[in-house]
Order: structure tokens, then sequence, then C-alpha cells
């Protein structure tokens, strides 16, 4: 502790020895603190005898001093934990309560310096990171701690350098925009525009020939979606609409929003053909409820595939009759000819104009003859009389060969028959 100090805290300490109660106690405590170089302590330890003794005199002036001191050492620390602005901050706050305090003067520009040395650093790192503008603004802030900085100064004519040669290959991208656009090659233009623009933001005529650029490939975009959705090519239309809308967008035009709901409705289109053409394969593969869904699906989105709806219901709807007429029949030649009416039936409903309902009428009939001449058949039999049913059987299995067990007794019939025929064979009248 340097000698000024240790006369001031043998004041303090006379200070204690005059003073009473709550406050003698304080001003021990903060002198004990202050033994140790702890002034941030002292100081509280003040500021705790002055909630008993605020009218106290000593105290208040003891306080400033100490308070002065605090803030210094706060300041000290944190210069050393590199935290310089708030060092600055805190070194302001001790010389506006005293503008000549020296410790708090040299602590000032011991940090001025640290701090511009530091942000010169700092400017360094963002100058080989090629941050121009970052590095500008850091150099700048140094030399203003430090004006005499060497590092800065050389930072600073080092970005003005590549400033300036940065501005020199702005001009040569702006004059090879000019050259592209002359000759109608915009996506050139907006090329070499927007890198001049890039290395020169200040230039004005490049920003320009940007928006002339989006502009002119803005409307091309437009109209190659145009010519897309005549030919019917939503997706394409949509992906090109969303292009023009994004360029208009940035080009200012006021068609931007109009663009944006088109690619919406078109998107809205392809996405139905796509359902459709899910569709189609589903009624391919005789998947008819889920085609059915799917076809739903596409008629919510599409406004402008009527036709193509229709013909897929017609599709769907003739799929479907035809599955199901294909099975009625099968059961028809099965004997099953309760389940094939009822199916007929059903087609009737999806076809009120065919024949489905007669269909329906003649299963019927066939249900009849068939239970008919089986019945006979089984007559003939408990009479034993073997050809008779065996012609009911054959004239039954003729047009209903799944009827019953139609067909199996006729192949025991059959072979009983034979056997009769046979010499040795059973006797006939043994049958009756």
């Amino acid at each position: 502790m340097r000698r000024k100090e240790w006369a001031w805290l043998s004041a303090t300490i006379l200070l204690a020895a005059c003073a009473g109660g709550g406050a003698s106690l304080a001003v021990k405590r903060a002198g004990e603190e202050l033994e140790l170089g702890r002034f941030e302590n002292a100081y509280r330890e003040i500021r705790k005898g002055l909630a008993e003794k605020e009218d106290d005199p000593a105290l208040r002036r003891l306080e400033r001093k100490l308070r002065l001191r605090a803030l210094v050492a706060r300041a000290r620390d944190l210069c050393f934990e590199r935290k310089y602005e708030r060092a600055m901050d805190l070194l302001a706050r001790a010389l506006e309560l005293s503008p000549d305090y020296g410790p708090a003067l040299a602590w000032r520009a011991a940090v001025r310096r640290r701090l511009g040395e530091d942000l010169a650093d700092r400017g360094n790192a963002a100058l080989g990171l090629g941050k121009l503008e970052e590095a500008l603004d850091l150099y700048q802030k140094a030399l203003g701690y430090v004006p005499d900085l060497v590092r800065a100064k050389k930072g600073l004519q080092e970005v003005s350098q590549r400033f300036q040669e940065k501005r020199e290959q702005a001009e040569e991208c702006f004059r090879n925009a000019v050259r592209a656009r002359e000759q109608g090659r915009f996506v050139e233009v907006l090329y070499h525009a927007e890198r001049a623009v890039d290395l020169d933001p200040t230039r004005r005529d490049a920003k320009e020939l940007v928006l002339l650029a989006e502009s002119k490939l803005a409307e091309e975009e437009r109209e190659e979606a145009r010519r897309l959705a005549e030919g019917r090519a939503w997706g394409g239309a949509a992906r090109r609409y969303r292009a023009a809308a994004k360029r208009a967008k940035r080009a200012g035009l006021p068609w931007a929003a109009e663009a944006e709901k088109e690619a919406a409705l078109l998107e809205q289109e392809a996405r139905a053909r796509e359902l459709m053409l899910e569709c189609r394969q589903r009624i391919a593969a005789e998947d008819y409820d889920e085609a059915a869904k799917l076809l739903e699906k596409a008629r919510r989105l599409s406004r402008l595939e009527m036709a193509k709806l229709g013909g897929l219901s017609h599709d769907l709807r003739i799929g479907r009759i035809e599955t199901l007429a294909r099975r009625a029949r099968e059961l028809r030649l099965e004997g099953r000819y309760a389940r094939a009416e009822k199916l007929y039936l059903t087609i009737a409903s999806l076809d009120p104009e065919g024949t489905w309902k007669e269909r329906a009428a003649a299963v019927r009939v066939d249900a009849a003859r068939a239970r008919e001449l089986y019945e006979r058949a089984l007559k003939a039999l408990e009479k034993g009389d073997l050809e008779s049913a065996r012609n009911h059987l054959q004239e039954c299995c003729a047009f209903a060969p799944g009827f019953k067990d139609a067909s199996r007794k006729l192949r025991e019939l059959r072979t009983r028959i034979g056997k009769r025929k046979e010499p040795g064979g059973p006797d006939p009248a043994a049958d009756k």
C-alpha cells in the first residue's frame, strides 16, 4: 500500500476514535478491509455506518473518499479482465466526483490505451476475414481512444486500399452489366449489377440496373408461365409464376401478388392431376373405393380439369360395373344365385338405364329351374331311376354347374350306371 494511502488510513483510524456507537464499529471494520487493500468492502462498511448515523460529516467525507477508491479499484480489476468499456464507465463516474483525482486519471489513460489496442486487434481480425466495414469501424474507434496507435493507422490504410480495389472491381462489373443490357441479356445484367452492388453498396446506378434486370426477368417468367398454362402444364406454370412473383416483388412491380395467387391455383391443379393419375391406377387395379376417394380430392382442388374429371368419373363407374357384372356372371355359373341376383341389383342402382334388373330376374328364373331339376333328380334317385336322375342332373349342370352338389352327384351317378352295364354287374332290379 502506498504512503499516501497509509496516511489516509491513519486519519480514518483517528476518526474512528472520535466517533461513537455503530459508526465507530463501521470505521474499524472499514480500516480492517483497507489493511487488506479491499476498497470496495471498506466502502460497504462505511455505508453501513451511515445507515445508523446519517448526519455524521466525518463519515460523509470518508464515504466520498472511499467511493472514489472503490470505483478505481473495481475499474482496475475490470481492466485486468479485459472488460474495458465497463472499466471506462466506472472511471468516468469517479472523475465526476473528483475531476482531478490522480489514480482515476492514470487508470483512465491506461484503460484507453488497452481498449484502443484491443479494438485495433479486433479490427485486424475483421480485416483478415474480409469484413471491411467492421474493420473500418473498429480502427476508427481505436484511434478515438489512442490517436497515435500505429497498428490502427496501418489498418485504416489497408482498409482504404481494399475499398479502392473493390470500387475498381465494382466499376468493371457495372460496365459488363451495361454491355449485357445493350445486348438484351438480362440474366447477365443481373449477375454483374449485383456483383457491383456487393463490391460497392454506394453504387446507385448499379442498383438501378438490378431493378431493371429483375423487372425484365419477371416479365419473361410471367410470359413463360402463361405459355405453359395454355399448354395445361400446370406444375411448370406454377413454378414459373412463383419465380415471376419473387422477381416482381424485388423489383416493386404491382402484379407480384396476382402472380402469387396464380401460382397457388396452378399448384392445386398440378396436385389434382397427380391425384387423377393415382385414381386411374387404382381403377386399373380394380381398387374402386380408393379410386373414388382420390377422385373426390381431385374435384375439390381442380377448376380447370372438369372434362378429365368427368371422364375419370365415367371410367370409374364403368370399371366398377364391369367388375361387378363379371363377378355376378361367375356366381351365376357357380349356382350361387342369391348373391348373383344381389350384385345385379347393385349394378342396376349404378346404371339405371341398363338391363341389370332383367338379368336379376333371369337369375331368379335360373335358380328356380335349377332347383326344380335338382329336386327331380333326387326323387328319381329315391325311386332308383338312375337314367332319369342322370338326365335331370345333366340338364341342371348344363347351365348351372355349381348349383349345390349337382356336379358331384352326376359324377357318382355316371359311375354307378357304368358299373351296372359291365358283365356281372349289379342287377338293375336290385336298385329298385
